[in-house]
């Protein structure tokens, strides 16, 4: 029998300290929603569990399995990150399409109280090792995928320059994007 999720999760991320359900409209459980360890450095980490059960059709019609994780410093109310995941969650499964890389998702309003942020883009999750990144599990390869929160002055740098360049300054300077922090267009410089 080969590893499961939780064991490669907690490889790389620590312990599982707690965790919760997500529902959907009708009260139906969705998703598992995992609380990891607060790291050396003072971030924590939520992440989905279960959501790999789905085969998501990606954009060029093959099928994978996707994990969606968010690293965050301690000053962030981790009910609100699993009330994000959750909701980015339904919305996957709504219509079983993967995240891809480099993709923006716009949300209305601020995403949490206190911040510019507005909306997310999908990422690897470089600031960890690179082995986390796929989760080579019996069922077959499950993708992780970093959920970075961005700000409209980021997504109007995408509109611009497009994903993949926001995302190669996320790529760039990894720790200064886990959940509160710089935005991309201020770590990279006003313009291109």
């Amino acid at each position: 029998m080969g590893i499961t999720l939780i064991d490669h999760y907690e490889a790389y991320l620590g312990e599982i300290q707690s965790g919760g359900v997500a529902r959907d409209q009708n009260g139906n459980m969705t998703i598992h929603i995992a609380r990891f360890a607060e790291d050396r450095f003072g971030v924590r980490t939520l992440a989905t569990l279960g959501l790999s059960r789905h085969l998501l059709q990606t954009w060029n019609g093959s099928s994978i399995r996707q994990e969606l994780i968010f690293g965050f410093w301690r000053d962030l109310d981790p009910s609100l990150v699993a009330g994000l995941l959750a909701d980015v969650t339904e919305g996957i499964l709504a219509d079983h399409r993967a995240l891809y890389s480099a993709q923006i998702i716009e949300k209305r309003g601020r995403l949490f109280q206190g911040y510019d942020y507005v909306g997310l883009i999908a990422c690897r999750p470089v600031y960890l090792d690179s082995n986390f990144i796929i989760a080579e599990l019996e069922a077959g390869p499950v993708y992780m995928t970093w959920l970075v929160p961005i700000t409209q002055a980021d997504i109007d740098y995408a509109n611009q320059f497009g994903a993949t360049e926001l995302q190669r300054i996320i790529y760039e300077y990894p720790t200064n994007f886990l959940g509160i922090g710089a935005h991309a267009v201020s770590v990279a410089g006003e313009g291109k």
